[in-house]
């Protein structure tokens, strides 16, 4: 075949379709010379790069934020064997969150995620792909949701009312005006709400050298080492030799938080039985969700089902509790230093929810003010303010600039959250520009990306939510409950540390002072706890008195939670008659009354004995009734005093009450743990301490029978049981016999029941009085008289 006519016709068309293609590709050698090249700062080195411009005591987000003022907001840097991208304007950080935000979705291997983060298992140090997806999807429903958040309400109430209760305990108890060291308390605080989110776990106040205690610190040492720089990370040649000894420090921290949660998964495991469907219900918690999602010898995407629960607890403590403690302790520290401002806050606080009951988290919707404080904390310190690493997947433009696949993203939230474009006076503590028209519908959503402090798109923090809710509701207390100052009166010094979360560098000292007094009411004594039906209980217990003989079958819960008013009227008539005469009652015992007294005398005879294994173990049972699911670690160790002890060996305080003030503590705990723990209604939280005030109502019943332990022999004459000498034991008396008649129950339990009715009477007294920490003795006088 002849190729010759079809040659230039051939030639022609090749000629037209170079020509189309090349104006169709971009222009290799127009690029080059067109293109946006980035700045970069000069002082690079070989090998190590920029890296020794980011040593220093400052951190790296200032330093990286005054390279931004020098060489504009985008900007590379060499780090090592890495090239990253720095950015700190909303305009860059949007077009990298949104445009491009798959390409930045995955995280750089790190030694972080190595060696803290269970081999990369832990979902926020995960790359990007189908296990962080799946996990980061399991905790958002199990945990983050806004459903789920309002279904653990209780848990933040509870440990928050806390928080507040020992805080005035230590405020009364300690030298007046002496600043605490309010740091350690909020780290506690919002540790127990993650913990008992998480798995049902609470860890006591007082600070034992046990393993519960170094578990916590190394969280908050995992915290920190997640934010310090490891040369390996840039240079990966160097890990073998652990420059620093950064990658060890890493380890032992690991080992410490894998026992305990290795303990926590293995005990979650036998209680469950192997029933995979054990936790499918409303009240279980994130460990037993976790449990019911994986089959026990399934593996996620290579991950043993123990490892993922495990990096996943990890994480969200770790995230859940320091992040969330700081940004707490910082809204603190800037009120201090900001009299104006924390006077604006209590007065809000004051017209809004009064002083006549506690914040409660709904009120937080009508506190603007209090939200626009937390709101300026977090723009001046945000939880996270480099963001968390990120590296592209691959090639992207940023800015028309050329971001090669491989490119470390630094995203400067700290400097950007500080942009004097968008924020006036951006280094001032100011929260009513949140009030004002310009940044009212502000929010930190992910969405206004000028105001962006938990990051945005794939990785933003999934647990902003719980983060709020916690720091508002206890923020609202403090403000509420407390005046707050420093003890020498000067600033708060607000110097930055060294972390992932930007913690403070000295820990916060506060003088408090309580500043709500006794204005507080409390609610009734039914809405505080109460069982329903509880005045059929009174009628019925009062017609029972009159005729003497009635019995019914009604629980002994029934009967305490509404007979504290009638038990108190009784009293006061009797200790009338007491006043207007010095005659002695008359009247015979019934047999019934004369065996109550010597089942009575049996068991005021006996003792607390610590050396008896009946008694240790009874002592154990109220521990374990009193927090359960909390491990007692000693018969004497500092626990005790989150019960109310006075020290931490609770035999010392059953001395004057023996072993019959144990078992009353016993009954009352076993049977009332509403009115035990103070859960439910409005609570003043400078309320007497538990097991101090069970042991008084004890010793105070025994005087009111004349029962004291100097006059049980003159009780006794010739076989035969005297009178009671007083109206008050002489009521008693039939009181505790009507109480056997009425719930046909044994008569050593009758006296526990008779002890509940007066713990529930003492109870109401101490809030009608609003008493305080202080009034403890007045308040019992009025209870006897």
């Amino acid at each position: 075949m002849d190729f010759q006519p079809f040659i230039l016709p051939i030639a022609l068309l090749l000629t037209i379709t170079f020509l189309l293609l090349k104006k169709s590709l971009p222009n290799t050698q127009t690029t080059q010379t067109t293109k946006i090249t980035l700045p970069e700062p000069p002082g690079a080195l070989p090998i190590i790069g920029h890296l020794h411009l980011l040593g220093g005591p400052a951190p790296v987000a200032r330093t990286l934020g005054a390279m931004a003022d020098a060489y504009g907001p985008t900007f590379t840097l060499q780090l090592g064997a890495h090239r990253a991208l720095v950015v700190s304007s909303w305009q860059s950080i949007k077009e990298c969150f949104t445009t491009n935000d798959r390409a930045f979705a995955t995280r750089p291997n790190m030694a972080t995620g190595k060696y803290l983060g269970y081999e990369n298992a832990s979902f926020a140090l995960s790359p990007y792909g189908p296990y962080w997806r799946h996990i980061r999807k399991m905790a958002t429903l199990e945990l983050l949701t806004p459903r789920r958040l309002d279904g653990l309400a209780h848990i933040r109430a509870s440990e928050i009312g806390l928080f507040v209760k020992h805080l005035y305990y230590s405020i009364a108890n300690d030298v007046p005006n002496k600043a605490i060291a309010l740091s350690t308390w909020v780290e506690h605080l919002t540790f127990n709400i993650i913990i008992g989110k998480l798995a049902g776990k609470r860890y006591p106040y007082a600070r034992d050298e046990d393993k519960d205690y170094r578990f916590k610190e190394a969280i908050k040492k995992a915290l920190h080492l997640s934010g310090v720089f490891v040369l390996s990370d840039a240079i990966p040649c160097l890990e073998w030799l652990d420059i620093g000894g950064y990658i060890k420090e890493m380890k032992d921290t690991s080992k410490v938080i894998d026992d305990v949660l290795e303990d926590w998964v293995r005990e979650r495991a036998e209680n469950r039985g192997g029933n995979d469907d054990a936790g499918d219900f409303e009240g279980s918690d994130f460990l037993d969700a976790m449990f019911s999602a994986i089959p026990e010898n399934e593996t996620v995407h290579g991950y043993t089902r123990s490892t993922v629960i495990k990096a996943t607890m990890m994480i969200l403590i770790m995230t859940g509790s320091e992040s969330t403690a700081e940004t707490l302790i910082w809204a603190l520290s800037l009120l201090l230093n900001s009299p104006r401002v924390l006077r604006e806050a209590q007065r809000e606080m004051d017209s809004t929810v009064g002083r006549a009951r506690w914040a409660q988290e709904s009120d937080i919707k009508d506190l603007p003010y209090l939200q626009s404080v937390v709101k300026e904390t977090l723009r001046l310190y945000p939880p996270g303010p480099l963001s968390g690493p990120r590296e592209a997947a691959h090639d992207c433009w940023v800015g028309g600039a050329h971001v090669p696949r491989g490119t470390r993203l630094v995203v400067n939230l700290w400097k950007m959250l500080r942009d004097p474009e968008v924020w006036s006076g951006p280094d001032e503590f100011r929260p009513e520009r949140f009030v004002e028209e310009q940044h009212r519908d502000t929010n930190f959503k992910g969405q206004c990306f000028e105001y962006i402090p938990f990051s945005s798109g794939r990785r933003m923090c999934p647990g902003m939510g719980f983060g709020m809710r916690v720091v508002q509701l206890a923020l609202a207390r403090l403000v509420q409950g407390f005046d707050l100052s420093t003890a020498d009166g000067e600033s708060v010094d607000m110097g930055e540390g060294l972390g992932l979360a930007l913690p403070k560098l000295k820990p916060l000292e506060v003088v408090l002072e309580p500043r709500l007094g006794k204005e507080i009411d409390s609610e009734e004594m039914d809405d505080r706890g109460g069982g329903g039906g509880s005045f059929v209980a009174v009628r019925r217990i009062s017609q029972g008195i009159d005729r003497g003989s009635s019995c019914h079958s009604t629980s002994g819960a029934e009967v305490v939670a509404g007979s504290a008013a009638w038990l108190g009227r009784g009293l006061s008539c009797v200790c009338a008659q007491r006043r207007d005469s010095d005659a002695r009652p008359s009247f015979d015992l019934t047999p019934a009354q004369e065996e109550c007294l010597e089942k009575l005398q049996n068991r005021l005879d006996v003792a607390y004995d610590s050396s008896i294994p009946e008694h240790q173990e009874a002592l154990r049972a109220l521990w374990h009734a009193a927090f359960p699911g909390e491990e007692l670690h000693g018969l004497i160790s500092e626990q005790w005093k989150e019960m109310g002890w006075q020290g931490k060996d609770p035999s010392t305080d059953f001395r004057g009450g023996g072993f019959i003030s144990l078992e009353n503590l016993l009954y009352f705990a076993r049977n009332f743990p509403v009115l035990l723990r103070k859960q439910e209604g409005s609570r003043a939280l400078w309320e007497y301490p538990f097991a101090v005030g069970g042991v008084n109502i004890t010793f105070m019943l025994i005087q009111m029978l004349d029962l004291e332990a100097g006059d049980l022999l003159n009780l006794f004459s010739e076989d035969e049981l005297m009178k009671p000498r007083t109206f008050v034991g002489a009521t008693f008396l039939k009181f505790l016999e009507v109480a056997i008649l009425f719930y046909m129950t044994e008569n050593e339990m009758a006296f526990d029941l008779l002890y509940c009715i007066a713990f529930k009477l003492m109870d109401h007294l101490w809030l009608a009085m609003h008493a305080s920490y202080m009034d403890f003795n007045v308040s019992f006088h009025k209870l006897m008289f």
